[in-house]
């Protein structure tokens, strides 16, 4: 299978983004048409890869950037329909305290059951993106181990969608659980 692939990225059919085990291949006719994270987010909104500011100043939004009533930021493209929750700052104090009151598990436990977590990511994540830095500080885990011990595993298992999907280890990558019953 992997000389198969390696010999379509060859010849320019399909395009490799990642390593090894990571590697995520795609049309390089559709190149122009999956979203690319800094298409989306320019450089007065663009997700921190450390922490989950977007600039120091979350009074100062970018020209263009247009939020929801809640503060979550709406993509310019068309590909991205639902909303990214992409800095706390941002947002209001109802929806801050919904997303805290359902990581309360993970907050105040260390050691959870994978299941749990899992839940917890589905329900922070329902019709909304939410980026891993953000992720991250809800659920007091770090990037690193949410990536590599929940987010990796509830995409490959299609619990969750990526928001840059030929970007799959951007530190501005987003999650999203669409729900059946919207």
């Amino acid at each position: 299978m992997s000389k198969a692939l390696t010999m379509l990225v060859n010849k320019g059919w399909l395009k490799q983004t990642g390593h090894s085990r990571g590697s995520v291949y795609h049309l390089t006719t559709f190149d122009d048409l999956l979203p690319k994270a800094d298409d989306i987010f320019s450089d007065s909104n663009t997700l921190g890869s450390d922490s989950n500011t977007l600039g120091s100043d979350p009074n100062t939004l970018g020209l263009n950037e247009k939020r929801d009533e809640l503060g979550r930021f709406i993509s310019p493209d068309s590909f991205h329909q639902y909303p990214f929750v992409d800095n706390l700052a941002y947002l209001n104090q109802t929806a801050l305290n919904a997303l805290y009151e359902i990581a309360k598990e993970p907050r105040k436990k260390k050691k959870m059951p994978t299941t749990n977590m899992e839940e917890v990511i589905l329900k922070l994540c329902q019709n909304q993106y939410v980026s891993i830095s953000v992720l991250s500080e809800i659920v007091m885990r770090t990037q690193d181990l949410l990536r590599k011990s929940y987010l990796s595993k509830m995409v490959k298992s299609q619990k969750l969608q990526l928001a840059f999907p030929t970007e799959t280890s951007s530190p501005k990558q987003a999650y999203i659980f669409i729900s059946k019953n919207e």
